[in-house]
Parts: C-alpha cells; structure tokens; sequence
C-alpha cells in the first residue's frame, strides 16, 4: 500500500510542480532518508558512548562509522578501535557497555520528546526513526551478549550485563507504552506520517 502511495506522490509531484504534496506524502517519500538518518544516528551515537568512556577512563580510541572490517577481521557497520593496556576489567566492560548504553538513552529522549508534544508533525517521523533504530541496537547488543557473540559489546564481559539490559529494554518498552497509554498503531504510524503526537 505503502509503495502504490510513494508511486502517485511522486508521479503528482512531477506533474504538479510538487505544490499539491501533502505533508503526509512527504514523509511516505521521506522513508528512506528517515531510516538512514537514524542509522547514522544511532551508530553515532553508539561509537561515541564508547569514545568518551574511553577518554574518561585516560585512554583514548578512534570511531569508524563507515561499514568495513575491524582490527579482527569482522565485518562491521561502525566501530571503536582502542588499546585495552592500562583498563581495569571493569572499565573495559563498562565502556563495552557504554555503547549500547547510550543508545537506550537515546529512544528514552526521543521517545520521550515525540509523547511530550513538542516535535513539530513535519520531523516526528524522523525522531521516531531514531526511537526504533535505538531500540533494535539494544536488542540486538543485549541478544548477542547473551548468545556470547564474539565481537558482539556485550559478548565478551560477564553474563548478568547482557541478561540485566534486555531486561531493562523490556521493561522500558512495556512500562512506557503502559504508562503513556501510546498504542502500537500510533507509534509505528508516526514513522510514515500516518498518526502524530500532539503538537
């Protein structure tokens, strides 16, 4: 459905100079800038956590936010490549953990900022993009690290981390949908310009 939409908002804009495109249009056109936007959001966001863990810690490390293999030869979306000499244990697991960390921070802000009313309609989807792409890195970081994925942030550092953040992320998304009374029609809707907060 969604595509037949993209095809005739885009077939109107060329035939009507593009004045006639509703802001609902807009953001179906707009999908795949919103999802890479909060792709690079959310890698971002996830490799600094870790680069200021690090410098907090007196070492130092280098983000690669582009997609290519690591110093172990993975492959990866983005990473931090660093020199474990001189950290404790915990604090190499605390900036393992800072990662994914920040990205719980970042769907509570944005999550948070879209049921508070004050994004404008016309970026709601975009920070709803950021909301999804947060919680999927958490799922994943929090999965991984209960499977003892190699390479994984939270493979590596001891069990009860990973098990206590996919708990948290669980009890996050529940208890926020429960308390808000935010419904799954309306938060996956804001994503396609379908359904909006207040605002």
């Amino acid at each position: 459905m969604i595509n037949m939409k993209i095809i005739a908002a885009i077939i109107l804009c060329f035939a009507t100079g593009c004045g006639t495109l509703t802001l609902k249009d807009a953001h179906a056109l707009a999908i795949p800038l919103n999802a890479g936007v909060a792709w690079y959001t959310t890698l971002s966001l996830h490799e600094y956590g870790h680069k200021a863990s690090l410098d907090g810690f007196g070492s130092s490390g280098t983000i690669h936010l582009t997609p290519r293999k690591d110093t172990n030869n993975r492959f990866q979306f983005g990473f931090t490549t660093y020199n474990p000499e001189g950290l404790s244990s915990s604090e190499l697991a605390a900036s393992k953990f800072l990662g994914p960390g920040t990205n719980f921070l970042q769907s509570v802000v944005f999550r948070t900022s879209l049921r508070a009313g004050i994004v404008p309609r016309w970026l709601q989807p975009t920070f709803g993009w950021i909301d999804v792409g947060g919680r999927l890195l958490c799922y994943y970081h929090a999965l991984s690290g209960i499977g003892r994925v190699k390479g994984a942030d939270l493979g590596e550092v001891d069990i009860w981390i990973p098990v206590s953040f996919l708990i948290l992320n669980v009890s996050y998304d529940v208890l926020s949908f429960v308390i808000s009374g935010d419904t799954l029609k309306r938060y996956f809707g804001v994503l396609v310009g379908d359904k909006y907060y207040a605002n």
